[in-house]
């Protein structure tokens, strides 16, 4: 699918469900994630660690699209600007703290 196809969906979801249920399903979705990652360093699962690995990549990309929505539907260009000024800060701390 293509970001223009993406954001044709984005939208579509908003139409139909609504600001606040898609809101409220990017939450759900990242509370999934975090439960699937828990999961993978709990030591009586570790003989089901592949499922768990799986169960991430599932929520990972389930996260992504909710974000993804989010991030057009409160201002695509100025979260990139954001993403780019935090990556870069924090490039920066490496380089002081570590000296790379």
């Amino acid at each position: 699918m293509t970001q223009n196809e993406r954001v044709k969906a984005y939208d579509k979801f908003t139409q139909v469900w609504g600001k606040l249920s898609q809101y409220n399903q990017a939450i759900e979705e990242m509370a999934e994630l975090t439960q699937a990652l828990c999961k993978l360093n709990r030591p009586d699962l570790q003989d089901k660690y592949d499922e768990y690995v799986k169960l991430v990549q599932e929520e990972i990309a389930d996260t992504l699209n909710c974000v993804e929505q989010l991030e057009y539907m409160f201002g695509h260009s100025e979260i990139e600007k954001l993403r780019d000024y935090k990556l870069n800060r924090t490039l920066n701390v490496i380089k002081k703290d570590a000296k790379f």
